[in-house]
């Protein structure tokens, strides 16, 4: 089974490089595939970029965005990607889902 793990990377006060390097480094996403020895899948790869677009919007170093706040962000890439997203908490916007 193949999984993919990621996280945003911070960088302390006193060691923030010069403004057009730290540009970049905001807009990181730090990720793994697994199984290491597999290729990543295209939706893999694309989750990824979907936060990475939009990475400067919802960084926690920053920013301190609710769940749904960040769903918001992520949501028409994800979309596009094939997902069913949630478009808001009134049952009508609900995703149905059986429980068995």
């Amino acid at each position: 089974m193949s999984a993919v793990r990621f996280h945003s990377q911070r960088v302390s006060p006193s060691k923030q490089p010069n403004a057009r390097i730290r540009h970049h480094i905001r807009k990181m996403v730090n990720w793994a595939y697994f199984l290491r020895s597999d290729k990543a899948t295209r939706l893999a790869v694309g989750v990824v970029q979907a936060f990475e677009e939009v990475h400067s919007s919802i960084a926690s170093g920053t920013h301190t965005l609710p769940s749904n706040g960040v769903l918001a962000y992520v949501a028409a890439p994800f979309a596009e990607l094939g997902f069913a997203v949630e478009a808001g908490k009134k049952h009508a916007d609900k995703i149905r889902v059986p429980v068995l």
